[in-house]
């Protein structure tokens, strides 16, 4: 509707060609009046060709026929982070030697090497009832410092089954090296870039990464009492993962999102009611976890007297499905309109709402246990289409706009030029198949927006005649609101050279356009439909009138 307008107003300007057609200074003779009457521009301006860009366009509902505006945003999203949030670990795990070795080895000659085994689990921390079996790191890193308490050479061979890359399991050689003092210390550091932490302990477990020893300890002048050990500090730090699998719990987590709404961005005041807008919800599930998703508000936060809407159409979303393996997605469909939600939508958008806020509640596993995955790029995103279908009334509202435009760049006619017109008349006839009838009026502003003139002395001027548009029928009846013949009508918009020569000298800059609209028998609040079909036909003239000095 709205680039309707602002179609049919910029014609109104296409004067500027008659500059193309006359050069003013090459005439110089007796005076006399001639006129000149040029075709300026003509248009069919039909409504289901308008197109829009982006997030907003026109389209035609395939049932009844009636042009719908949508509106597309995004009501919600949930990723990777939202549904788990993978912590760096830290694991503190100590080795000794066992009894039966000890006696053995304090009894072997000096130089002499002995070996010795040892396996221990350690858990790794979750923020609550979630059971992990794996995880495979992006980007990581693993970081061991050792501390011993032998006063002997050690060597130790720290395998990691829970850490496998290609099939094999992270493996380090550390020396410990002594020299005199204990403890005896090292550090190491390994990118962990591509593992997979294995948490089942060979399929025994969840939650659980194995670190198995290997300790070569070579003889020295102090006998081992059996109470040394070696003690490891692990930092495994997960800064990206690719994926992770297991059970993420059943937890409670909320999102709040406002998007912007500028359909009645350019409109003033008056009564505007649709019939039947709707919100049409798509969700794509692209992660192994079920869902259950509710709105616990929608609203139109700047509205005055109804903000929020509740009812069954807010709570009764269906179970999000999860997707069956990484790769897939599942698709789930709610629709949100007046037969469930009270207040209902029409009632919230009356106020010509700015923005919409959602706020929405997630239960993850809402049936309890069962194995789910999600990947780094993996989400559930709610797609959120309003749509407004073009059944209205509309009564006493405004719509304006305002255009940077020099006058003398307009009409293409300078100040000396204007010196031999007498006026300028831009004849407009307009043939109209839209329910609505607009009156207009044009403004000449300084670029501080400070007015100079209108172009209509008499005040705003009726445009469009509201075609014939059929209420004989029930209201159930689809033909009930359409428009069924066109009218006509003719305007002659004329310029004088006094007004053209004064914008010209104040300094015109901006034209700010001011139009009055209703629909048909809006008065009495009957909806009228638009269709594709539905168009305005405008043919512009110009006539040109000349006070020529022949010499």
């Amino acid at each position: 509707m709205k680039q309707t307008f602002l179609s049919l107003f910029s014609i109104l300007l296409l004067a500027g060609c008659v500059k193309e057609e006359l050069n003013l200074s090459n005439i110089n003779s007796d005076t006399f009046n001639p006129s000149f009457a040029l075709p300026v521009a003509s248009a069919r301006l039909q409504v289901g060709r308008i197109n829009e860009s982006g997030n907003r366009f026109l389209e035609v509902n395939p049932t009844t026929g009636i042009l719908e505006f949508s509106y597309l945003s995004e009501a919600f999203r949930v990723g990777f982070s939202d549904i788990y949030q993978v912590n760096s670990q830290a694991f503190n795990t100590s080795v000794g030697m066992p009894s039966g070795t000890v006696s053995t080895f304090n009894a072997s000659a000096l130089g002499t090497s002995a070996t010795f085994s040892a396996s221990n689990t350690a858990a790794i921390t979750v923020p609550g009832p979630e059971l992990l079996d794996s995880i495979i790191v992006q980007n990581g890193n693993l970081n061991i410092a050792l501390s011993s308490g032998f006063a002997h050479t050690t060597s130790v061979t720290l395998t990691i089954p829970s850490l496998v890359r290609n099939g094999i399991p992270f493996s380090a050689v550390i020396p410990l090296t002594y020299s005199g003092t204990v403890p005896v210390s090292a550090t190491l550091s390994a990118s962990i870039d591509g593992y997979t932490v294995d948490l089942t302990d060979a399929g025994t477990a969840t939650n659980t990464v194995r670190f198995n020893y290997s300790v070569a300890i070579t003889r020295g002048a102090t006998p081992v009492t059996g109470t040394e050990s070696i003690d490891f500090n692990f930092s495994l730090g997960l800064n990206r993962v690719d994926r992770a699998f297991g059970y993420f719990g059943n937890t409670v987590k909320t999102d709040n999102d406002t998007v912007e709404f500028d359909l009645f961005g350019n409109l003033f005041g008056g009564t505007l009611s649709f019939a039947n807008p709707r919100m049409e919800f798509t969700i794509i599930n692209t992660t192994g976890v079920d869902i259950d998703a509710d709105f616990t508000s929608v609203s139109a936060p700047e509205n005055t007297i109804i903000q929020n809407i509740a009812g069954p159409g807010l709570t009764a979303i269906p179970t999000i499905v999860a997707a069956a393996s990484i790769g897939d997605s599942t698709i789930t469909s709610h629709l949100i309109d007046n037969s469930n939600t009270s207040p209902s939508i029409s009632q919230l958008m009356n106020e010509k709402p700015s923005k919409f806020a959602f706020a929405t509640r997630f239960q993850f596993n809402p049936s309890g246990f069962t194995q789910n995955f999600i990947t780094q790029n993996s989400k559930i995103e709610a797609q959120s289409k309003l749509v407004i279908p073009l059944d209205l009334y509309g009564s006493d509202f405004a719509l304006s706009d305002t255009n940077n435009s020099d006058i003398e760049d307009v009409f293409g006619i300078s100040e000396q030029d204007a010196e031999n017109i007498d006026k300028i008349t831009l004849r407009l006839n307009v043939t109209n198949r839209l329910p609505i009838e607009a009156g207009l009026q044009v403004y000449f502003a300084d670029n501080l927006n400070g007015i100079i003139d209108s172009l209509f002395d008499a005040g705003t001027q009726m445009i469009l005649n509201g075609a014939t548009v059929n209420f004989s029928v029930p209201v159930t009846d689809p033909n009930y609101g359409k428009a069924i013949s066109a009218e006509n009508n003719t305007l002659d918009i004329i310029m004088t050279q006094a007004k053209y020569v004064k914008l010209i000298q104040a300094g015109s800059e901006k034209i700010i356009f001011k139009a009055s609209i209703n629909t048909v028998d809006a008065a009495l609040m009957k909806y009228v439909k638009i269709f594709p079909e539905d168009y305005i036909d405008i043919k512009v003239s110009a006539k040109l009138d000349l006070n020529v000095v022949i010499k």
